[in-house]
């Protein structure tokens, strides 16, 4: 660490503080104190970067964009959230003003958006970008791309915390298509994003007091549990999956079954 900072600090006395060939060491300084941890040290680097690259280029160069998602990310990083969120817009519009929108090149600013939207607790903020993600992905992969489906799962989720039921049940029927058609019943990963759909799917029902879909998808995506990983369901999504069933059992006054759910959860985690 301290010889990067010497280096820059000779650099900065040969060429003056705003050169545009001090960029790239301040930028390996900053990813320095990023590692160790040190954000506050590593955001100023960035602000330097992003006047660097501001006065080269001018103040809305789509060059600019990827120093305000490396600002944007070190405020996610120590939970800074709406500050994180502004910067990740400011980068989006620049790239949109360049590019227009849905540009592919929007794909991770858009992602990491919606994540830092959805750590504010607010999921109708997310419905905008994560549909323009998933266009992205159609373009940019092809309509049947997995990406999609994991696109098409968290706009869900965001309908489901907005309880508006139809839309999340629709989004994750054309997910659970999508990932039908590439099933791979070999491959943990492909298994346990099928599960994960299978639960969410269960969910929406659960909440709409349609029980009987509900329990044909938490049963479905019990199955995927036990053929993957067997009988012990020792996993901490699978847990979850039957004390959700416990739920629904117990919502649809069938205290047998909420009781034999619950002991479950409870053996898994003894």
């Amino acid at each position: 660490l301290a010889e990067y900072e010497a280096a820059l600090a000779e650099k900065e006395r040969e060429l003056g503080a705003e050169h545009p060939s001090l960029f790239v060491p301040i930028c390996e300084l900053s990813d320095l104190y990023d590692i160790l941890a040190k954000y506050e040290q590593a955001e100023a680097m960035v602000r330097r970067a992003v006047a660097i690259q501001q006065k080269a280029f001018g103040k809305s160069h789509p060059e600019v964009a990827n120093s305000l998602r490396a600002l944007a990310t070190l405020y996610y990083k120590q939970k800074k959230y709406a500050e994180a969120e502004a910067e990740y817009r400011r980068a989006i519009k620049m790239i949109e003003a360049a590019h227009g929108e849905n540009h592919v090149s929007l794909e991770q600013f858009l992602d990491e958006l919606c994540r830092v939207i959805a750590l504010q607790n607010r999921p109708a903020d997310t419905i905008r970008p994560a549909s323009e993600l998933i266009e992205i992905y159609r373009k940019k992969y092809g309509p049947e791309d997995l990406r999609v489906a994991i696109g098409l799962r968290k706009l869900a989720q965001s309908y489901y915390k907005m309880r508006e039921f139809d839309e999340a049940e629709e989004l994750l029927l054309r997910a659970l298509m999508l990932r039908e058609k590439r099933n791979d019943p070999d491959d943990d990963e492909t298994q346990m994003d099928l599960a994960e759909l299978l639960h969410d799917l269960g969910n929406v029902y659960a909440s709409d007091l349609a029980f009987m879909r509900a329990e044909a998808c938490y049963v479905r995506a019990l199955e995927v549990w036990r053929r993957q990983w067997g009988d012990t369901l020792d996993h901490e999504d699978a847990a979850q999956l039957v004390f959700h069933m416990g739920q629904m059992y117990e919502a649809a006054e069938r205290p047998v079954e909420a009781e034999e759910s619950y002991r479950k959860v409870i053996a898994i985690f003894e």
